[in-house]
């Protein structure tokens, strides 16, 4: 992809409404190396303390970094739009708690 092409990639992945064929673009070109596994979370696979806020998780596929580290790449779904920021609050606040995927 040439400079001009990923500029606009960039560019109308964060300043436009979410699309998700656009983010997979983006990931894919902007990760080296990106599994594809998807799959899809919901209710009982869901934490306790997100479930109120997200109505499912889609796993895009899997990247490992340089240091080994393994991270899912998710699209979440979430219950009502108006529930972006507290999600996000709560996302922030469990962040530093938990290790495991969901």
């Amino acid at each position: 992809m040439d400079q001009a092409a990923a500029q606009r990639l960039v560019r109308e992945t964060l300043q436009s409404s979410f699309n998700k064929e656009r983010f997979v673009s983006l990931i894919k070109n902007l990760l080296n190396h990106v599994e594809e596994a998807p799959f899809t979370y919901k209710g009982q696979y869901i934490f306790d303390d997100f479930r109120d806020s997200i109505k499912l998780v889609e796993r895009i596929g899997k990247y490992k970094g340089s240091d080994e580290k393994l991270f899912d790449i998710l699209v979440i779904h979430l219950q009502q739009e108006t529930s972006l920021e507290r999600a996000k609050t709560k996302q922030r606040k469990a962040g530093g708690q938990r290790q495991d995927t969901v």
